[in-house]
C-alpha cells in the first residue's frame, strides 16, 4: 500500500512559477480573456515567462503534469530569423524589458541592476498591457514572490535597502576603469551605475563590490557579514561616503584617481542620481 500511495503522489499536478512555452494547455476562451499572448514581444523568447506569471497574477493557476509528456529535439542552430538589423540578443532583451515594465513593479531595479544593458534596449509601448493588467485587477508582483515562488524572494535583498545610480563630480563619474580598478570617467554610461545598500556596501554589477585595504579594488562581496565598509551620509549637498574602518571618506584625486580623506572636503562629496 505504502509503494501504490507514493506512485500515486508522484502522479499528482505540482504547482510551478514557469514553465516552457511550447508545453501549455489552457481552455482557449480563458486564454482570450487574459489576453492571449503580448503581440509586442518579436519572433521568441521571454513569452512562456510573460504568460507563467500573467497566468499566477491574473487569478489563474500552472501546474505540472507529471504523466503528461513532450517530446522536445533540439537543432543544431537556431530556426529563426530575427530580421534586417536585429539580432537574436536585441529581440530577447526587447521581450525581455517588456516583462520587466509591466510586470515587476518596485523589484523592476533588481533586474536591471544585474542587466543594465537592457536599460539601452527599446522596448516600446506597453501602455497596453498595464490596461489589460488593470482590467483583469491582477496582483502585484510582490504578490508573486511571496505566495507562489518564496525561494526568490529569499535571495532579493528587501525592496528600499539599495538605490541604484552614478556617483559624480561635476561631469565625471566613478567607473570601473578596469575589472579590479576604479576611477572617474565620463558620465552617462548607464553599464556603470553602482548600488548603494542600507547595510554599507558599495556595489558594481550586482556580484563585485568596492574594497579599501590601502587602495580601492573590486572584488566578490564579503558573504561572512552582512555589515559593508562603507556609511553614506547625505546632505543637501550630495552624497558622503565614509569608510567605517579608518574614519575617513572617499575621495578624488587631481588625477582621477580615489584616495581616503577627511570628510569636510569637496573632493569628498559626490552627487548622487538615480538611472532607474
Amino acid at each position: 500500500h505504502t509503494h501504490t500511495h507514493f506512485i500515486i503522489i508522484l502522479r499528482l499536478p505540482y504547482r510551478t512559477p514557469a514553465m516552457a512555452g511550447g508545453l501549455f494547455t489552457v481552455d482557449r476562451s480563458w486564454f482570450h480573456q487574459l489576453g492571449t499572448y503580448d503581440t509586442d514581444m518579436e519572433i521568441w523568447g521571454g513569452e512562456n515567462v510573460e504568460l507563467s506569471v500573467r497566468v499566477w497574477l491574473c487569478g489563474g493557476a500552472l501546474e505540472i503534469l507529471p504523466c503528461s509528456h513532450v517530446g522536445h529535439i533540439f537543432r543544431s542552430s537556431m530556426p529563426y530569423s530575427f530580421g534586417k538589423g536585429k539580432t537574436y540578443h536585441t529581440t530577447v532583451h526587447k521581450n525581455f524589458r517588456r516583462i520587466v515594465e509591466t510586470w515587476m513593479d518596485e523589484y523592476k531595479p533588481f533586474f536591471y541592476e544585474s542587466n543594465p544593458s537592457l536599460l539601452q534596449v527599446p522596448h516600446g509601448d506597453v501602455s497596453e498591457r498595464l490596461a489589460l493588467r488593470e482590467r483583469l485587477q491582477c496582483k502585484d508582483f510582490k504578490w508573486f514572490l511571496d505566495t507562489v515562488y518564496p525561494q526568490l524572494k529569499a535571495v532579493i535583498p528587501p525592496v528600499g535597502d539599495f538605490t541604484y545610480g552614478e556617483l559624480a563630480q561635476g561631469t565625471r563619474c566613478l567607473i570601473a576603469t578596469t575589472s579590479t580598478t576604479v576611477g572617474l570617467g565620463p558620465c552617462g554610461n548607464k553599464q556603470q551605475g553602482w548600488v548603494l545598500t542600507s547595510n554599507g556596501k558599495l556595489k558594481h554589477k550586482m556580484q563585485s563590490c568596492l574594497h579599501f585595504d590601502r587602495n580601492f579594488y573590486f572584488s566578490a562581496c564579503k558573504t561572512d557579514s552582512n555589515v559593508g565598509e562603507y556609511s553614506f551620509h547625505h546632505t543637501p549637498s550630495g552624497v558622503v561616503i565614509q569608510l567605517s574602518s579608518v574614519g575617513e571618506c572617499l575621495k578624488t584625486m587631481s588625477t582621477d584617481s580615489l584616495a581616503v580623506g577627511t570628510c569636510d572636503e569637496e573632493r569628498a562629496l559626490w552627487t548622487f542620481s538615480t538611472l532607474l
